[in-house]
């Protein structure tokens, strides 16, 4: 039965591992571009029944006006209306722009990988439990 829990737990993380690479696909494939983007407001959202918000941002690439909704839901309404913040998107995509967020992106592949060893060390009694 451990067996099949560790099986289960490793097809898991690699699952999320392999969902966050392939919603990231576009941004390791292609050049980077780099945008000056507005924050023009904020969409509100709840989350566990508190209300969170992420930044809308509008900005000109390649002679259109763009707006996009970052991907990260903060407790307060930061940063502020009218506020200017470098943006990112992979060259040709600018509706995939967000704020740069190197560490956080680092970070959440380095604990996945973390946890896959983990569970492979587990399965090959490098550790037990």
């Amino acid at each position: 039965m451990e067996d099949t829990a560790e099986w289960i737990a490793l097809a898991v993380v690699g699952a999320a591992i392999a969902g966050v690479f392939w919603q990231d696909r576009e941004r390791y494939l292609r050049p980077s571009v780099r945008v000056q983007g507005e924050v023009i407001g904020h969409r509100e959202s709840i989350s566990d029944g508190d209300d969170v918000y992420a930044a809308i941002y509008r900005f000109t690439a390649d002679g259109a006006r763009h707006e996009v909704l970052d991907n990260f839901y903060t407790a307060s309404r930061r940063p502020e209306i009218g506020s200017v913040q470098e943006l990112r998107y992979p060259q040709g995509r600018p509706d995939l722009a967000r704020p740069p967020r190197t560490a956080f992106w680092m970070m959440t592949y380095f604990m996945l990988a973390i946890m896959a060893g983990l569970i492979i060390a587990r399965m090959t009694g490098a550790i037990s439990g």
